[in-house]
């Protein structure tokens, strides 16, 4: 699919259609956790993925660096026999729009 846009057609592993996933807007809330998203992020790697994309269940948890005090925010990506995670600074996941969510069906 063209991963560049903001919206794409996404066949989620063990569907049977495309869902039409819209990656966040820059001011945008993020999801709730236990979403289920489309993560694009250079490094991410699941056995049935394209690599640099993940999906799955969103959990996210604020933390501080154990070393600079400084915050950052934990970020997983799980379902069944697959997970990610990776970390971000406050400031990079206040800005960090590479997540998309099914596209709400009245979009459609």
């Amino acid at each position: 699919g063209n991963l560049a846009g903001r919206e794409i057609a996404f066949t989620p592993p063990g569907a049977d259609a495309p869902a039409n996933f819209r990656f966040l807007e820059g001011d945008e809330e993020k999801p709730s956790k236990r979403t289920m998203v489309l993560v694009r992020r250079s490094g991410l790697n699941q056995t049935d993925m394209e690599k640099g994309l993940a999906y799955g269940q969103l959990y996210y948890q604020e933390l501080q660096d154990a070393d600079t005090g400084e915050p950052q925010v934990n970020i997983k990506v799980r379902r069944p026999g697959e997970h990610v995670s990776f970390s971000l600074t406050a400031a990079e996941w206040a800005g960090f729009t590479d997540i998309a969510i099914a596209a709400h069906a009245e979009d459609q």
